[in-house]
């Protein structure tokens, strides 16, 4: 495949690329994902190594979100105003975090805006640690293959056309935009099954 300029400079960033998505992967999931598997699809990035990045990425910073709201005592108005703003949006779930844990990971996985504040909810009402992490590992694997099969679909579905672009970015920027707008559409419909 003739390579880009940006992928040029993704190639030439060699190994930095996985520290990358693996500090990406505590803040944001999706999108990561599905850029990190569209590069496997190109053969830019190695898929075990990817996914093995990507998961540990994602259940450190998992972990982290839910420790942060373990031990979320506020110790200015900031983190205040952190709790209380988490606790509005979320005390409603309490029950079933408690009682649909998986249901309820699983789902904000897919939820913009949402997957952290459930976390966060998840320590602040000490749900067991030993369960969340047992749930998350699996959510995680589910999660990871289905966004990285959307990812790795696009990827290949791109090589069908590359010949129609000019440059490679236009169909990364063209299946990232696809992505978030299905995404929003599906993250929606889900908020309303939490």
């Amino acid at each position: 495949m003739e390579k880009s300029l940006f992928l040029a400079q993704i190639v030439s960033v060699g190994i930095i690329a996985y520290p990358i998505i693996f500090v990406s992967m505590m803040i944001e999931g999706d999108v990561v994902i599905f850029i990190s598997f569209f590069l496997v699809s190109s053969g830019i990035l190695d898929p075990a190594t990817t996914f093995l990045v990507v998961f540990f990425g994602t259940i450190i910073g998992d972990t982290l979100w839910y420790h942060v709201g373990l031990t979320s005592e506020p110790k200015n108005k900031l983190s205040l105003w952190i709790l209380n703003s988490s606790s509005k949006l979320t005390s409603k779930f309490d029950n079933h975090i408690k009682e649909k844990t998986f249901r309820a990971v699983f789902v904000s996985k897919f939820t913009y805006g949402f997957h952290h504040l459930i976390l966060l909810r998840a320590g602040i009402i000490k749900t067991n640690f030993r369960k969340f992490i047992e749930i998350d590992i699996l959510a995680t694997i589910i999660w990871i293959i289905i966004i990285g099969s959307l990812g790795y679909a696009s990827g290949a579905s791109f090589e069908l056309i590359k010949h129609k672009l000019e440059h490679f970015e236009i169909g990364v920027l063209a299946a990232v935009i696809i992505f978030i707008i299905i995404g929003e559409i599906i993250s929606k419909i889900l908020r309303k099954k939490i």
